[in-house]
């Protein structure tokens, strides 16, 4: 009785994997923070820190990687393009201390997310 029950839940956990792998979304641990993919270009994740230093960090780490085409820092968006890349990050104040950043990227128009989470990872790595 006792390995049966064992067995149901063992199974049940891995359907429940199986499913939510197969979503298209999964979280990440991006420099720290708790990140989520919400789709296939972009990432996002939570930070203690107020939104001035969140949007100065990122455009620090976006001018280093190319020539920026967009900086607003009331609408907390920063754009860059570098090496075909379009990268765009929306920073998004969640609570006196707290932001949301976002980022997105795409190559020839096409998503790429894995270079979105490093470009998370580099801010995340300044916000520290």
């Amino acid at each position: 009785m006792r390995n049966k029950l064992y067995l149901y839940y063992l199974s049940l956990f891995f359907f429940l994997f199986l499913a939510l792998s197969n979503s298209g979304c999964f979280w990440l641990l991006a420099g720290g923070a708790a990140g989520y993919e919400i789709s296939p270009d972009s990432v996002e994740a939570s930070f203690d820190t107020s939104f001035s230093r969140a949007y100065r960090e990122s455009v620090a780490v976006l001018r280093k990687l190319g020539k920026t085409t967009m900086e607003d820092e009331r609408g907390g968006w920063v754009k860059v393009e570098f090496d075909n890349y379009k990268v765009a990050v929306h920073i998004q104040q969640q609570t006196a201390n707290s932001v949301k950043i976002t980022v997105s990227a795409r190559k020839f128009a096409t998503p790429r997310s894995q270079k979105a989470r490093d470009i998370l990872d580099m801010i995340a790595a300044r916000l520290r």
